[in-house]
């Protein structure tokens, strides 16, 4: 699997589970953790640094959306 599809499939996998489970949000800070998901950890110095991830919108979620966007 090319390098840059093999993380995002992480992150999809990641996403899948998060919405599976009722989580709404993941933080993470640069540690092996983001290397392992980005395939890079930014320098961290003084300043926040996350990577917010939320789940992956189901179907259902897509088309309430669009209906809410064309109302407006």
């Amino acid at each position: 699997m090319p390098y840059q599809n093999r993380h995002l499939s992480r992150v999809t996998k990641l996403q899948a589970q998060m919405g599976k489970a009722g989580v709404e949000l993941t933080a993470i800070a640069p540690t092996s953790n983001t290397r392992y998901l980005l395939g890079f950890s930014p320098v961290v110095d003084e300043r926040l640094c996350l990577f917010l991830v939320v789940p992956a919108p189901d179907a259902d979620q897509m088309e309430a959306r669009a209906r809410m966007e064309g109302r407006r």
